[in-house]
């Protein structure tokens, strides 16, 4: 189960990390994100694990209160939560999604010829269900992923540009490496999915981790 709504992070899962082979569901969180990010100035990856254990946490209750909530219905099962939250920090300041035009404008143009931190913390829970519904096991792992990523010499005309085609409003720090942000971005040093906002390796490890005790016993 994908505690996020987020597209890029369903075809992340879906596409590279399931191979198009292995169904999930999708149940959005409805955990609100909205700690003080001022205290967490330097502190990016706490806020971002505990963004991402709340989301998780929150799906697993949902789950427990409403079983046709989850992929099985009816009898005893293991069921993975997958939570996840991504943020940018530059000189300690973490962030978000930009609230206006002209804000991801100011923003963008800050990048420009700097470097700056990628962070995405996951939170998986793993939980046995029995056909009571009530959790008999239950095991998580946490972690988070940094990628650095630099941005090119950018001028004004070519943020603007940008800005027009609405595709820094709904991503963190303002734009899309997967899309036409890439265009701005000169290099990145670390995992490009991280970016993207679900980091593959460490995510599928983790899920490998938690599952392995039960391949064979919940079939």
């Amino acid at each position: 189960v994908l505690a996020s709504q987020s597209p890029r992070r369903q075809q992340i899962l879906k596409t590279n990390i399931l191979a198009d082979k292995i169904d999930f569901q999708v149940l959005p969180s409805t955990f609100k994100e909205d700690f003080d990010t001022s205290k967490y100035h330097g502190k990016a990856k706490e806020l971002v694990v505990e963004y991402a254990k709340h989301k998780a946490i929150d799906v697993k209750q949902q789950i427990i209160r409403n079983r046709t909530l989850s992929p099985v219905e009816h009898s005893a099962a293991t069921i993975l939560i997958i939570g996840c939250d991504t943020v940018i920090e530059q000189d300690g300041v973490i962030l978000e999604k930009p609230t206006s035009e002209e804000e991801a404008k100011t923003r963008i143009l800050s990048y420009s010829q700097n470097t700056h931190s990628v962070l995405s913390g996951v939170y998986v829970v793993c939980i046995t269900l029995d056909a009571a519904n009530k959790v008999v096991s239950e095991t998580t792992e946490s972690f988070f992923s940094e990628t650095e990523v630099t941005f090119a010499d950018l001028d004004e005309e070519l943020v603007q540009a940008y800005v027009d085609t609405k595709e820094p409003m709904d991503k963190a720090g303002g734009y899309g490496i997967q899309e036409i942000g890439a265009t701005l971005i000169q290099k990145i040093n670390g995992c490009y999915y991280n970016v993207v906002g679900l980091p593959v390796h460490s995510t599928s490890a983790a899920m490998y981790k938690l599952l392995s005790p039960h391949v064979g016993a919940d079939s």
